[in-house]
């Protein structure tokens, strides 16, 4: 029982921690190296990019924003339109970020530049991202720029327990401070 909420505290799931230690074993064999290689002085905008564009993505860009970056968000799966989810727009809240302002954007909706910088949260976006990337934009994944804690995954957290959403939240946080001072 103690292992399962464990599970659930650190990973989201039994498929959060799967992916988590599956995407670490590829990071550490190389598989994202591709990833670190950014030209950071064509860097003009910062495009954060999740499944649903309501917890991660949302949250990354507002942050990104507070920071002083030029950046927006959208989701490979979503309507469009849609609020941020609850619980982010309470984390964000408590860093003094306004999230009840945000309105999900899907991928298709977005146009790409040459200059932008594509984000994921997690390497299952990677193919999704390229069949909407006509500018061949320069794309990472936002967990290798974190200052604490390098991961290519950075789970979803919008079926996981509270607890966890502020772990998310938290790697979300150090991926963007180290985006945003790569970008300095």
């Amino acid at each position: 029982m103690l292992l399962k909420k464990n599970i659930k505290l650190h990973y989201g799931s039994n498929r959060g921690l799967y992916n988590f230690i599956k995407y670490k074993v590829f990071y550490r064999l190389g598989q994202y190296a591709q990833c670190k290689k950014i030209d950071w002085a064509r860097v003009n905008r910062i495009v954060f990019l999740c499944h649903g564009n309501i917890c991660r993505s949302s949250l990354a860009e507002y942050y990104a924003r507070q920071l002083g970056a030029n950046t927006i968000s959208c989701g490979l799966a979503c309507r469009g339109n849609d609020p941020a989810d609850k619980r982010a727009i309470a984390f964000a809240a408590d860093l003094g970020l306004d999230l009840t302002v945000h309105k999900t954007t899907n991928i298709k909706d977005v146009v790409f530049n040459h200059d932008d910088l594509l984000v994921a949260m997690e390497p299952a976006h990677l193919d999704g991202i390229k069949k909407h990337n006509a500018q061949k934009a320069q794309v990472t994944l936002a967990g290798l720029w974190s200052n604490n804690n390098k991961s290519a995954y950075i789970h979803d957290p919008y079926s996981a327990i509270d607890e966890h959403f502020s772990i998310c939240g938290n790697k979300i946080l150090g991926a963007v401070r180290g985006l945003v001072e790569q970008l300095r």
